[in-house]
């Protein structure tokens, strides 16, 4: 388990040297000197101790899901507040009272019921990453992936799982979710250039492709609409 946590906040705090790391591990095999991998002013001991393939699904998965509750905590206290500062305000009244706690409950439901379904959730969405960056790799074919093509299961496989290391942000109250959002796009980006050696501009092309995906269903579902109602 200290091996699991090791590597999950190394991924956390050093995503381009550590995916530099998984890299030229799986090119040139064991080092006797890990922290050459890193410029001298950073200090990556605990590189040494890391696990060849990076983390597990199933190791990812529980390590994220525990840094979520940190934040189904912080939404309970911002609950509990707005409840405390709603009755402050508007004092005994009964009818309102009786649709606070239809909401209080509404709303507590909902934030266990993302607990449950956080790691599900995470599962689909890794799937997805990890397709599309396989996809990517074969789209541009250079020397570089072609070198890894045999490999690109887990070279996706650990670029993905490394940028789940950012719900460790999540422990930030309230712009937790913000900043782990947009440092899991910078992890992959960081994965794309150090491990799986795309340049700059295929990597913003690769990282934009979710953004297309959605463009394009949602373009093609109000197709479907508007040819259905023409029909009639």
């Amino acid at each position: 388990m200290t091996e699991v946590l090791n590597l999950y906040f190394n991924c956390a705090l050093h995503p381009f040297a550590q995916q530099e790391y998984f890299r030229k591990k799986r090119q040139v095999g064991a080092y006797e000197n890990q922290l050459s991998l890193v410029d001298d002013e950073n200090d990556i001991k605990s590189l040494a101790q890391v696990k060849d393939e990076g983390l597990t699904t199933i190791e990812v998965l529980s390590c994220s899901w525990l840094m979520y509750f940190f934040k189904a905590f912080y939404d309970l206290m911002a609950l509990f507040l707005g409840w405390s500062a709603y009755n402050f305000f508007q004092g005994e009244n009964y009818d309102l009272h009786i649709f606070q706690q239809t909401g209080q409950k509404l709303a507590i439901y909902s934030i266990l019921l993302k607990v449950i379904l956080f790691p599900i959730l995470l599962w689909f969405y890794s799937k997805l990453w990890i397709n599309i960056i396989k996809m990517s790799s074969y789209v541009f074919s250079d020397e570089n992936v072609a070198a890894a093509e045999k490999d690109i299961n887990i070279i996706a496989t650990q670029i993905v799982h490394s940028s789940l290391s950012t719900h460790i942000f999540l422990v930030i109250p309230f712009f937790g979710e913000m900043v782990q959002f947009l440092a899991s796009l910078v992890y992959i980006y960081a994965g794309l250039r150090r491990n799986l050696g795309l340049n700059k501009l295929q990597s913003f092309l690769v990282l934009l492709t979710p953004a297309f995906l959605v463009f394009l269903a949602t373009s093609l579902m109000m197709v479907s609409i508007v040819m259905l109602i023409l029909s009639f």
